[in-house]
């Protein structure tokens, strides 16, 4: 059973990125922007055929000499999302008994995965009749409007969705806290065996 709040949390977030992304999706224009706080923050509605950063598997594929053409690699990078996918959720299936924080923030980044992973695998077909390219099953792409930059014309500033925002966050304190998270579960199974132990002896 706990493994399900951490299910309810993953549909949590997938649910909210899904709702932002359809809003814009359905009235807005690719490439149209909308002021927020001046040119700091921006909507700005874009549809990333890739992953970070706009880098896409043909680029990558490119610059280790392998051609691979722009369809091939998009279903490519859906496969390979829809594995990662897995491989996240069996990963929160193994620690979801762990007693620390460190199941909750691998739901995070599922959550944010699995928003990005339905653009590509169903936005092809969920909204054929508005997409401005030709796509399909596995031949989406991910829905971006987060522009953010808090000083224009110094850097070109990515732009993101709240998927990519739980991701990053979930991902950086993983790796920042990993021992932390690991000490404390060691604490509290020995206090737990112990308290254990103590009623065993007790009775």
């Amino acid at each position: 059973m706990k493994m399900l709040r951490y299910v309810w949390l993953v549909l949590a977030i997938t649910a909210l990125d899904q709702v932002v992304k359809v809003i814009v999706k359905v009235n807005m224009l690719p490439g149209e922007s909308i002021s927020v706080i001046g040119d700091q923050f921006r909507i700005t509605f874009v549809e990333n055929n890739g992953f970070a950063f706009g880098l896409t598997l043909s680029d990558l594929f490119f610059k280790i000499g392998v051609d691979l053409t722009s369809e091939s690699a998009k279903l490519w990078l859906s496969c390979i999302s829809l594995l990662a996918l897995l491989a996240l959720f069996y990963t929160l299936w193994k620690f979801a008994a762990h007693r620390s924080a460190l199941p909750w923030w691998l739901a995070v980044v599922i959550g944010g995965a699995l928003g990005n992973v339905i653009d590509r695998v169903f936005y092809g077909i969920w909204f054929s009749d508005i997409n401005t390219y030709v796509g399909g099953f596995m031949h989406g792409r991910v829905v971006d409007m987060f522009f953010f930059d808090p000083a224009p014309g110094l850097f070109s500033a990515p732009i993101f969705n709240l998927a990519d925002v739980a991701i990053s966050l979930g991902v950086i304190t993983l790796l920042l806290f990993q021992g932390r998270f690991q000490r404390l579960h060691r604490k509290k199974t020995a206090a737990s065996l112990s308290d254990d132990l103590t009623s065993v002896q007790g009775a």
